[in-house]
């Protein structure tokens, strides 16, 4: 019979989710949702208490875990805000494209960081006419060069306006659909690259979600993930 029992570890790891949840999420979450703004304070203390990028391998500074270890800290910390929990882990979407595709080169620029300090890594696929299909990405990249130029917009971009990074989505030809697509490491400083000012949503109000202006933003070849 198969024991699907948590851990020792895993069951650790549930209690402190839980306990941090309740101690400093559940107690703001009304706060945070009424105004909308941005939870940085409970976030510094997530990332503080290590339970913000558990995907991260050891090697660059984070703990290794796997999808069920996150799965579980998701689901306690969902109870106390669920706004606050998307926020917090979408840095691990932002990052899961560099740690499926990465280079070792750059895993250790913009993974490593993400475990000294709190960062924010945003995942930019989602456009204004197009969501789940990612096969009908507009945004355009151009080789120019050593470096590759993006054009175009994202939206419903979690964390956008406070992201450090943004691992964005971009196709070499539409009409080729999924065929054509590539991914970057686009730093938020980069020239040419905007966020829009947070939209006004129903609920989830305590997760910060914007559109991604890029225009003319040239990204050099090595912040390309993968191959073309």
């Amino acid at each position: 019979m198969i024991d699907f029992s948590l851990t020792k570890e895993q069951t650790e790891l549930r209690d402190r989710a839980r306990a941090f949840a309740q101690e400093y999420m559940l107690p703001y979450a009304h706060y945070y949702d009424k105004t909308g703004e941005f939870p940085r304070p409970i976030m510094q203390k997530c990332w503080e208490a290590g339970l913000m990028n558990l995907a991260i391998p050891k090697e660059y500074g984070g703990q290794g875990l796997g999808i069920l270890e996150q799965c579980i800290v998701v689901e306690e910390m969902a109870a106390g805000c669920a706004g606050m929990t998307t926020s917090i882990y979408v840095n691990s979407l932002g990052a899961e494209p560099i740690l499926v595709a990465g280079t070792d080169e750059q895993k250790e620029k913009y993974l490593r960081p993400l475990t000294e300090d709190l960062k924010f890594i945003s995942f930019a696929c989602s456009e204004p006419g197009m969501g789940s299909d990612v096969a009908g990405i507009q945004t355009r990249v151009k080789k120019d060069g050593n470096n590759y130029v993006l054009n175009g917009s994202k939206f419903w971009i979690t964390n956008a306006p406070h992201a450090d990074t943004f691992t964005v989505f971009a196709s070499l030809d539409p009409s080729k659909r999924h065929k054509a697509l590539c991914a970057f490491i686009v730093d938020a400083d980069t020239p040419g690259l905007k966020t829009g000012r947070p939209v006004e949503k129903m609920g989830h109000r305590a997760s910060t979600t914007s559109s991604v202006i890029l225009r003319d933003v040239k990204v050099p070849g090595e912040n390309m993930l993968g191959a073309e």
